[in-house]
Protein backbone atom coordinates (compact mmCIF):
# COMPACT_ATOMS: atom_id res chain seq x y z
CA UNK A 1 0.00 0.00 0.00
CA UNK A 2 1.07 3.25 -0.98
CA UNK A 3 0.58 6.70 -2.57
CA UNK A 4 0.73 5.53 -6.62
CA UNK A 5 0.96 9.05 -8.71
CA UNK A 6 0.56 8.55 -12.58
CA UNK A 7 1.03 11.05 -15.60
CA UNK A 8 -1.22 9.84 -18.80
CA UNK A 9 -1.01 11.39 -22.01
CA UNK A 10 -3.68 11.09 -24.89
CA UNK A 11 -5.03 12.03 -28.17
CA UNK A 12 -7.36 15.58 -27.27
CA UNK A 13 -10.89 14.31 -28.53
CA UNK A 14 -13.60 16.41 -26.87
CA UNK A 15 -12.79 16.73 -23.07
CA UNK A 16 -15.63 15.12 -21.67
CA UNK A 17 -15.28 12.06 -24.15
CA UNK A 18 -11.35 12.05 -22.83
CA UNK A 19 -12.49 11.44 -19.51
CA UNK A 20 -15.05 9.23 -20.56
CA UNK A 21 -13.26 6.99 -22.03
CA UNK A 22 -9.98 7.37 -19.44
CA UNK A 23 -12.53 6.21 -16.67
CA UNK A 24 -13.51 3.42 -18.34
CA UNK A 25 -9.99 3.04 -18.13
CA UNK A 26 -9.24 3.25 -14.87
CA UNK A 27 -12.07 1.18 -13.93
CA UNK A 28 -10.97 -1.92 -15.80
CA UNK A 29 -7.75 -2.09 -13.40
CA UNK A 30 -5.68 0.05 -15.82
CA UNK A 31 -2.84 0.23 -13.48
CA UNK A 32 -0.60 -2.42 -14.71
CA UNK A 33 -0.74 -1.22 -18.42
CA UNK A 34 1.84 1.03 -20.05
CA UNK A 35 0.25 1.69 -23.55
CA UNK A 36 -3.01 0.59 -24.78
CA UNK A 37 -5.31 0.98 -27.85
CA UNK A 38 -8.41 1.99 -26.00
CA UNK A 39 -10.68 0.80 -28.68
CA UNK A 40 -8.59 -3.01 -28.84
CA UNK A 41 -8.89 -2.97 -25.54
CA UNK A 42 -12.08 -2.33 -24.66
CA UNK A 43 -13.85 -4.30 -27.57
CA UNK A 44 -14.34 -7.25 -25.07
CA UNK A 45 -16.37 -4.96 -23.13
CA UNK A 46 -18.76 -3.96 -26.56
CA UNK A 47 -21.46 -2.82 -24.33
CA UNK A 48 -18.97 0.12 -23.37
CA UNK A 49 -18.46 0.94 -27.26
CA UNK A 50 -20.80 0.67 -29.49
CA UNK A 51 -21.47 3.96 -31.50
CA UNK A 52 -18.45 4.84 -29.70
CA UNK A 53 -15.88 2.73 -31.26
CA UNK A 54 -15.28 6.07 -34.15
CA UNK A 55 -15.17 8.92 -31.43
CA UNK A 56 -11.77 7.65 -29.69
CA UNK A 57 -9.10 7.03 -32.05
CA UNK A 58 -5.36 6.92 -30.48
CA UNK A 59 -3.17 5.86 -27.76
CA UNK A 60 -2.92 6.39 -23.88
CA UNK A 61 0.41 6.13 -22.14
CA UNK A 62 1.55 6.26 -19.16
CA UNK A 63 4.22 9.06 -19.26
CA UNK A 64 5.39 9.56 -15.12
CA UNK A 65 5.02 7.78 -12.36
CA UNK A 66 6.09 8.54 -8.47
CA UNK A 67 5.48 6.40 -5.68
CA UNK A 68 5.13 8.15 -2.20
CA UNK A 69 6.41 11.56 -3.21
CA UNK A 70 3.79 13.31 -1.81
CA UNK A 71 5.09 16.88 -1.83
CA UNK A 72 4.54 16.15 -5.37
CA UNK A 73 0.99 15.04 -5.36
CA UNK A 74 0.12 17.66 -3.12
CA UNK A 75 1.95 20.59 -5.27
CA UNK A 76 -0.90 19.11 -8.50
CA UNK A 77 -3.83 18.99 -6.38
CA UNK A 78 -3.26 22.72 -5.17
CA UNK A 79 -2.25 23.92 -8.48
CA UNK A 80 -4.09 21.62 -11.22
CA UNK A 81 -7.41 20.79 -9.73
CA UNK A 82 -10.38 22.72 -10.48
CA UNK A 83 -12.48 23.99 -6.72
CA UNK A 84 -14.78 20.82 -7.45
CA UNK A 85 -12.31 18.51 -7.76
CA UNK A 86 -11.04 15.86 -4.41
CA UNK A 87 -8.84 13.69 -4.09
CA UNK A 88 -7.90 10.37 -6.26
CA UNK A 89 -9.92 12.35 -9.37
CA UNK A 90 -8.54 12.52 -12.77
CA UNK A 91 -6.56 16.12 -13.01
CA UNK A 92 -5.87 17.98 -16.51
CA UNK A 93 -2.27 18.68 -16.18
CA UNK A 94 -1.02 21.49 -18.98
CA UNK A 95 2.26 21.86 -20.34
CA UNK A 96 2.88 25.34 -18.72
CA UNK A 97 1.94 23.66 -15.44
CA UNK A 98 4.71 21.14 -15.50
CA UNK A 99 7.10 23.56 -16.80
CA UNK A 100 6.35 25.77 -13.73
CA UNK A 101 6.89 22.32 -11.35
CA UNK A 102 9.90 21.67 -12.97
CA UNK A 103 11.04 25.08 -12.57
CA UNK A 104 10.21 24.56 -8.48
CA UNK A 105 11.95 21.05 -8.51
CA UNK A 106 14.92 23.21 -9.86
CA UNK A 107 14.80 26.02 -7.25
CA UNK A 108 13.88 24.14 -3.73
CA UNK A 109 17.10 23.67 -1.33
CA UNK A 110 17.04 23.24 2.47
CA UNK A 111 16.47 26.66 3.40
CA UNK A 112 12.91 27.10 0.71
CA UNK A 113 11.81 23.29 0.62
CA UNK A 114 9.18 23.21 3.51
CA UNK A 115 7.41 27.16 1.77
CA UNK A 116 8.24 26.18 -2.00
CA UNK A 117 7.74 22.48 -2.36
CA UNK A 118 5.80 21.41 1.36
CA UNK A 119 5.11 17.77 1.86
CA UNK A 120 1.87 16.55 2.94
CA UNK A 121 0.53 13.63 4.96
CA UNK A 122 -2.20 10.88 4.02
CA UNK A 123 -2.76 7.25 4.41
CA UNK A 124 0.30 5.86 3.41
CA UNK A 125 1.59 8.60 1.68
CA UNK A 126 5.13 8.25 2.69
CA UNK A 127 7.93 10.14 4.39
CA UNK A 128 7.24 13.66 5.87
CA UNK A 129 10.74 14.35 6.00
CA UNK A 130 12.97 16.99 3.83
CA UNK A 131 16.05 14.68 3.30
CA UNK A 132 18.40 13.03 0.74
CA UNK A 133 15.35 11.14 -0.73
CA UNK A 134 12.87 14.59 -0.85
CA UNK A 135 15.74 16.48 -3.09
CA UNK A 136 16.19 12.66 -4.94
CA UNK A 137 12.75 12.40 -5.58
CA UNK A 138 12.59 16.63 -6.79
CA UNK A 139 15.71 15.32 -9.34
CA UNK A 140 14.02 12.52 -10.55
CA UNK A 141 11.26 14.42 -11.23
CA UNK A 142 12.54 16.72 -13.36
CA UNK A 143 14.43 14.20 -15.38
CA UNK A 144 10.70 12.77 -15.99
CA UNK A 145 9.30 15.90 -16.45
CA UNK A 146 12.33 16.84 -19.31
CA UNK A 147 10.74 13.19 -21.05
CA UNK A 148 7.43 14.25 -20.77
CA UNK A 149 7.71 17.39 -22.63
CA UNK A 150 9.60 16.14 -25.38
CA UNK A 151 7.38 13.40 -25.75
CA UNK A 152 4.41 15.76 -25.55
CA UNK A 153 2.70 16.16 -29.03
CA UNK A 154 0.50 18.99 -30.28
CA UNK A 155 -2.65 17.51 -30.32
CA UNK A 156 -1.91 15.34 -26.71
CA UNK A 157 -3.28 16.45 -23.44
CA UNK A 158 -1.98 14.64 -19.91
CA UNK A 159 -4.05 13.42 -16.75
CA UNK A 160 -2.82 12.96 -13.53
CA UNK A 161 -4.21 9.97 -11.48
CA UNK A 162 -3.35 9.08 -7.79
CA UNK A 163 -4.68 6.32 -5.69
CA UNK A 164 -3.61 4.56 -2.91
Amino acid sequence: MGLDMYLFKLRKNDEIQTKYWLNIAFSLDFDNINDINFVEYLKKYTYLIEENEKSFIGLVKRIAYWRKVNHIHNWIYRNCATPDQEDFELIEVRKEQLEELRELCNKVDESNCVSLLPRTSGFFFGSMDYDKAYFSENKDTILMIDEVLDSLEKDEVMFYYADY
